[in-house]
């Protein structure tokens, strides 16, 4: 018997994938390792990470996280269980009205569980890390696509994840700028 801490890091068991060209996905991937699933637009692969995320049901099969099904949990321990796993969306995923160091911030606040010192404290170890403390004001708009980019992957290594989901995370940036991203 496999249990959650011996688990593999995802498991795709059938996953049906509703598109044009439908599909269907059963993966395991292994510790440790990264994995790319590539395919056609078509086939309803973006549907990968918000079912990984418990954000949206799979029409058939289940993913497990870590040995959990995410999608079956009840709303606040889907949400305690999602910051074992950092989300890179399609984009940037950034909300606009907030400035960069919000943005990131905003997992740290929804945390609950820090002082003011602490979270100030782990946004400016994050923050210098991604190269962000000259541009933290900033707003999406007025930053570059490096600076929003690095400041999507801030957000989802906030807290350290077991797992990260990366959807198009190199759209719009170099490959330097890429390379620094994955060595993070």
């Amino acid at each position: 018997m496999t249990t959650a801490s011996s688990a593999p890091p995802l498991v795709f068991e059938d996953v049906a994938l509703d598109g044009a060209k439908p599909a269907t996905v059963s993966l395991t991937v292994p510790p440790h390792r990264a994995v790319a699933i590539v395919g056609e637009a078509a086939t309803g692969l973006d549907q990968l990470a918000p079912i990984v995320l418990g954000l949206r049901r799979a029409s058939r099969g289940r993913v497990l996280v870590f040995g959990e099904e995410i999608g079956s949990m009840r709303r606040r321990a889907a949400l305690a269980f999602r910051r074992r796993v950092g989300y890179v969306p399609e984009g940037d995923g950034l909300l606009q009205n907030l400035s960069l160091e919000d943005n990131i911030a905003l997992p740290l606040r929804f945390a609950g569980n820090l002082s003011p010192r602490e979270l100030t404290g782990r946004l400016r170890v994050v923050q210098a890390a991604f190269r962000l403390v000259n541009v933290g004001g900033l707003r999406p708009a007025d930053a570059d696509d490096e600076q929003r980019r690095r400041a999507a992957f801030a957000r989802a290594l906030v807290f350290d994840p077991s797992l990260v989901i990366l959807a198009q995370p190199f759209d719009g940036i170099g490959t330097r700028a890429a390379q620094e991203l994955l060595d993070l």
